[in-house]
């Protein structure tokens, strides 16, 4: 007997669950997966049952919008990691909370034919940690850098 394969959305379930990471699916029936991995918090969402995924990390840094010269420096640091990382980052702009947030979106391929499903997924997820360094370091240089021009 044949055995159906997984979709990309159950391998991810099995796979969040061997890597020791919680979860919650979506409370509204969507197919969104929201996560935790070493600290930080993710959404996956299946794209229309292909062997493709999203996953988004949303609002994981922020800078107020009164600080003008934050703001600036911020989508410096963003465009510094959008050429040095394999994820996207971007920001977005909360009107009420005067905040502009950072976010990183990553599409992969995911699916039973990946032979280690595990070691894959850390990979990937290793990238916006390194998105998040390159921006927190980004920014201490160019502090840094307009710090001592000012001196």
């Amino acid at each position: 007997m044949e055995q159906k394969e997984k979709t990309p959305r159950e391998l991810f379930l099995e796979t969040l669950t061997n890597l020791g990471c919680p979860y919650n699916l979506a409370d509204d029936g969507d197919d969104e997966i929201f996560f935790h991995y070493q600290g930080e918090s993710f959404i996956m969402s299946p794209n229309d049952g292909r062997r493709f995924i999203s996953i988004c990390n949303y609002a994981w840094n922020g800078v107020e919008l009164d600080d003008i010269e934050e703001v600036v420096r911020l989508r410096k640091a963003i465009n510094e990691a959008n050429w040095r990382s394999g994820v996207t980052s971007m920001f977005s702009i909360d009107e009420d909370d005067k905040i502009m947030n950072v976010h990183c979106k990553s599409m992969f391929y995911f699916s039973a034919d990946i032979p280690c499903p595990e070691v894959y997924l850390s990979v990937v997820l290793k990238e916006f940690f390194k998105a998040h360094h390159i921006i927190e370091g980004e920014m201490a240089k160019l502090r840094a850098i307009e710090g001592a021009a000012s001196r």
